[in-house]
């Protein structure tokens, strides 16, 4: 379905933004518009569950709290701050562990979706589990959050954005948001997501999470880093400075309201099956 360009493509006359240096997931706009794309998707038991637990229906909210709490998090979670993402390397290589000491997105998704999904845990655990499965599962349809070459999923790669150093991994998070977004408020851009993609939704959630990781490496593999003059292996990116050009920014724009959707559409899907029968205590 052809994507609204009054709202989903990428101005190339952009005003610079500045970035921060070293990025760590979608940023704060892009995690809330996941949370409200996921919550006009839930069912009345979801929306219900969400509710008692978070205190609000403000899953846009939630889906930043994991960031928010970085700290407090890694002082609970030794290893926490790797939660956010599965680094899969881009050219294949055996020696790499993408989830040592089982730290990473996916198996943290499966670990606290089963959380989510007991009746029997306590309402605390039940509510941090909530939290933390949403900004993951919104992670990892940001592609750099499911791949890497050995630049720390590419934050190690030096890149000019409208005249702004910044790094590959802090334009995806951030940058390119933005500017897909051309000044729309975050509610209007979910909106017109849900419009936009409303015939590729029911289809998006299926799946499991590792298919939702592998679809967005190869969405790193073929624009992220293909984008940047051409990808081979071994790998021939890291350490290299590229300009974000206007043929890439608009492939960004394609591409970010895209994984934005699908990773509301897909939360959606993991709270509505976790509290599919659910009733307040």
């Amino acid at each position: 379905m052809k994507v609204q360009r009054t709202l989903l493509s990428v101005s190339l006359g952009l005003s610079v933004f500045t970035f921060p240096l070293t990025a760590h997931a979608w940023g704060p706009e892009g995690h809330r518009i996941t949370g409200l794309v996921a919550y006009e998707l839930l069912t009345p038991q979801a929306r219900a569950a969400v509710r008692y637990y978070l205190g609000s229906d403000d899953l846009a909210a939630a889906a930043v709290w994991m960031d928010q709490n970085r700290p407090t998090l890694g002082n609970q979670f030794p290893g926490s701050s790797a939660w956010h993402f599965d680094d899969v390397p881009v050219c294949p290589d055996p020696s790499v562990d993408t989830c040592p000491n089982g730290n990473c997105a996916s198996n943290k998704i499966a670990s606290f979706d089963r959380v989510l999904s007991d009746s029997d845990a306590t309402k605390d655990d039940r509510t941090l589990a909530l939290r933390l499965v949403v900004h993951m599962v919104g992670d990892i349809h940001q592609p750099l959050h499911s791949a890497d070459n050995h630049d720390r999923g590419g934050n190690q790669i030096s890149v000019l954005l409208n005249g702004r150093n910044t790094n590959l991994h802090a334009a995806w998070d951030t940058g390119l948001v933005r500017a897909s977004l051309r000044g729309s408020s975050e509610q209007r851009y979910a909106e017109g997501l849900r419009t936009a993609y409303r015939d590729q939704i029911k289809g998006w959630q299926s799946g499991t999470v590792q298919s939702w990781i592998q679809e967005a490496h190869q969405l790193a593999i073929q624009d992220v880093y293909g984008g940047l003059g051409g990808f081979q292996c071994p790998a021939n990116t890291a350490g290299t400075q590229v300009t974000l050009d206007a043929a890439y920014q608009e492939q960004a724009g394609k591409d970010i309201p895209l994984q934005l959707a699908r990773g509301g559409a897909r939360i959606a899907y993991v709270l509505n099956q976790a509290f599919a029968g659910f009733t307040r205590p």
